[in-house]
């Protein structure tokens, strides 16, 4: 006994009639397979859909059927109305003929909305001429019907997403939460590279992904991004983390940002110049430098760091500097006083190092032994190094004091280093 299926050839017919209106041409094949000029072709669509139907499962034990006999044969071919529905999916691979990988997959639902209803006996009809089993003419109603909807949903679906997108790209550099936030790329620093993707399209942007690359080995990123599907309208905001070398040179670093889209919708190569700057090291080796010839100026021969906790935005870059200080001077054994003395010192006092460095704490000191006794390590020092940060708008300005702490000093502030940072500009281009 052979099976007949209408819905199948129903589907078949609805993607032969329906599919031209959205192409200029279209070929049709019984299957992929048989495509030989895979090449020739923008896309490949592959349909398929399901079908679900529905009965009112209550009533449906409650009904009453009667039989006929053909042949010999009792046949179940009447029964007391039962409502009956149904629901279709009909989904469309969009598939890229040169990679064969799936791009999207577009599709429609419908279901039927009128209230159908059937007197059969069974949901296969029986056609006693033919003796061909066939699905009952009263379920192929509703199923017809949420099939007719489903692919109106699918061709509403298939033309949206098969228009092109307009992918924008705009990108700068940022490192404002960075140790020294000059608009340069400078040693050691953490910055990032701000990304905003925009698709001003009326298409979706399928599987889209970000390559970025430098001419430079010593910044280090990421360089290959996935962002996947963007929608019309969409705009999609990314970071990317930057990492410079600690020798990285005076000069410019040059990224290229090129964004792919699976339907060959790429954006046009983005350049970025970002200037890079040694300065840092400079800074540092120049207040090392400018401490110790001041030191020798006044006959001062030890000093303690004021590693002092958290003042603000910039204090970050005053605890690095205050570190690159530091091993500056690891070489001249007794020059500093180590941290943990200093620690130690300023819990007898009971106090911290800001209060130290704004008051001449040695005036009221007695003799030598009370010195000690008092301020333990802290005793014998001459002066105290103390590193600020200002910002303007256009410059950071770093200076180095030193504050007289001799068992003799007034507590005067000699500012022996001053450092003015230039802040620098970014260069955005678009490639054409």
């Amino acid at each position: 006994m052979r099976i007949r299926n209408t819905v199948g050839a129903a589907t078949e017919e609805l993607f032969n009639k329906g599919m031209p209106y959205l192409f200029k041409k279209v070929d049709i094949y019984e299957s992929a397979s048989r495509i030989k000029n895979k090449d020739s072709y923008d896309y490949i669509l592959i349909p398929d859909f399901t079908v679900t139907t529905s009965y009112d499962k209550k009533n449906a034990f409650d009904r009453r059927v009667w039989q006929k006999n053909y042949g010999g044969s009792a046949i179940l071919e009447q029964g007391t109305p039962l409502s009956i529905g149904a629901s279709a999916e009909l989904r469309l691979d969009m598939i890229d003929p040169k990679t064969d990988e799936v791009i999207t997959t577009f599709i429609g639902k419908g279901i039927s909305s009128k209230n159908w209803a059937t007197s059969e006996a069974t949901c296969s009809g029986f056609d006693p001429k033919s003796y061909n089993l066939r699905l009952s003419e009263s379920y192929q109603r509703p199923i017809g019907e949420a099939m007719t909807a489903a692919f109106e949903n699918l061709l509403r679906a298939t033309d949206v997403g098969l228009r092109p997108p307009d992918i924008s790209l705009n990108v700068h550099f940022s490192d404002e939460t960075s140790l020294l936030p000059d608009n340069l790329l400078d040693v050691g620093e953490d910055a990032e590279i701000l990304i905003a993707v925009k698709n001003s399209g009326k298409g979706v942007g399928y599987g889209t992904s970000l390559e970025v690359a430098s001419d430079s080995s010593k910044v280090t990123f990421e360089k290959n991004i996935k962002m996947g599907d963007i929608a019309p309208g969409e705009t999609r905001n990314l970071k990317i983390p930057l990492k410079a070398a600690a020798n990285i040179d005076d000069g410019m670093v040059n990224f290229r940002f090129n964004l792919k889209e699976k339907r060959g919708y790429s954006q046009k190569e983005v350049l970025l110049h970002v200037s890079t700057s040694n300065q840092l090291n400079r800074i540092v080796d120049s207040i090392a430098s400018k401490v110790l010839s001041s030191m020798k100026q006044k006959g001062w021969n030890r000093i303690a760091l004021a590693e002092i906790e958290s003042r603000g935005f910039h204090s970050n870059l005053e605890k690095y500097l205050q570190s690159e200080v530091r091993q500056r001077f690891a070489h001249k054994k007794d020059l500093l006083v180590e941290k943990t003395q200093i620690d130690g010192a300023l819990a007898t006092l009971k106090t911290d190092f800001r209060t130290l460095v704004q008051s001449d704490f040695k005036a009221d000191v007695v003799d030598d032994a009370d010195l000690v006794k008092r301020f333990g390590d802290l005793a014998d020092i001459d002066a105290i190094l103390d590193i600020t940060v200002e910002e303007t708008k256009t410059t950071i300005t770093i200076n180095a004091n030193l504050v007289d702490s001799s068992r003799k000093g007034s507590g005067e502030i000699y500012t022996v280093a001053s450092e003015e940072v230039v802040k620098g500009n970014e260069v955005f281009v678009r490639a054409e």
